[in-house]
């Protein structure tokens, strides 16, 4: 009776299906962006969680003999608990692919906030529903780009705002 060694231990399995799909997203404008982001996500669709959760007792009598299986009980309520967890978990993670979470909304507000969409572009103007200012006559229009509005620099060939190609006086 003195070498008698019960052991009580927790099973967990886990089971997953679904289809696992792996892409890269990148978040900020390639020229004039001051701080830009690059993420892989993995995103599982159609997935099935599968949680058992089981206690195992048994007992061996010594330290070098095998042990031997006693009785098996499923813990079906500490199994619905931990999949409640984890299936709240997985829809609290933030991809900004498909923004759907709070946190997602959190981050792009930030970005938004860091990165304020500049008014004179083609696009943000396109995105906010108006009509992009024409550029002014005459002198003016060797400052600011033709296609943006944005100021260029002395002797540029392209617009470092949008990227459009510069034509001097005189070209076709």
């Amino acid at each position: 009776l003195w070498r008698r060694f019960e052991f009580i231990s927790r099973i967990y399995w886990l089971e997953c299906h679904g289809n696992f799909q792996r892409a890269k997203s990148s978040i900020g404008a390639l020229l004039h962006d001051r701080v830009k982001t690059e993420k892989d996500l993995v995103n599982v669709e159609d997935m099935t969680l599968r949680l058992w959760v089981a206690e195992v007792e048994s007992v061996c009598f010594g330290p070098d003999t095998p042990r031997s299986l006693m009785s098996i009980r499923g813990l079906q309520d500490e199994a619905q608990r931990l999949a409640q967890r984890l299936a709240q978990f997985a829809t609290q993670q933030a991809s900004i692919v498909a923004p759907q979470a709070d946190s997602d909304l959190q981050r792009l507000a930030v970005l938004n906030r860091i990165n304020p969409p500049p008014a004179a572009t083609p696009d943000a103007a396109a995105l906010l529903g108006a009509a992009p200012t024409p550029p002014a006559i005459g002198q003016a229009q060797r400052q600011f780009c033709p296609s943006c509005g944005g100021k260029l620099e002395p002797g540029a060939k392209f617009c470092s705002h949008c990227g459009a190609r510069l034509t001097q006086a005189g070209e076709n």
